[in-house]
């Protein structure tokens, strides 16, 4: 499913180049792999999709390393404004896409299924709501006009 391979190989990649990739001036795929426990062969083929969708300054520079993809590498390796909001690092324009982005973070976080069930339901039921009305009742929150 799209959702499982973003939460458990796009979103740890995006988290490890944001914490590690300023450190350095080039960054392997097998450190990648190593830092986020996946395999080299499954952090390449993300790292191209994240590269070609702008979450990553990229592109992955290919050795050749006899099909080995470890040695290949990131120069100057950090994300762009795509990735920086994925980490929470560059603010969202849109207060319900960061509600709903916080919400899905905190998910992905916790470890407590019945933590991890209100979170979801919780996501749910703002998606199931929609952008306008949730936009709508915010708006009017903060003019005063509802009174909790």
């Amino acid at each position: 499913m799209a959702d499982d391979r973003w939460y458990s190989m796009a979103v740890p990649i995006l988290e490890w180049v944001h914490e590690n990739g300023s450190k350095r001036d080039v960054v392997s795929v097998g450190a990648i792999a190593a830092g986020t426990d996946l395999e080299p062969n499954d952090v390449t083929d993300e790292l191209e999709r994240l590269c070609n969708a702008d979450y990553i300054v990229g592109p992955v520079h290919k050795l050749f390393s006899g099909g080995d993809s470890r040695p290949w590498y990131l120069e100057n390796s950090h994300l762009g404004e795509k990735g920086l909001r994925v980490v929470g690092a560059w603010p969202s324009d849109d207060s319900y896409e960061a509600l709903v982005k916080l919400l899905e973070r905190h998910i992905a976080a916790t470890s407590d299924p019945a933590e991890k069930r209100k979170l979801a339901a919780l996501k749910d039921g703002l998606t199931d709501v929609g952008k306008q009305l949730f936009v709508s009742i915010l708006t009017e929150y903060a003019k005063g006009n509802i009174h909790l």
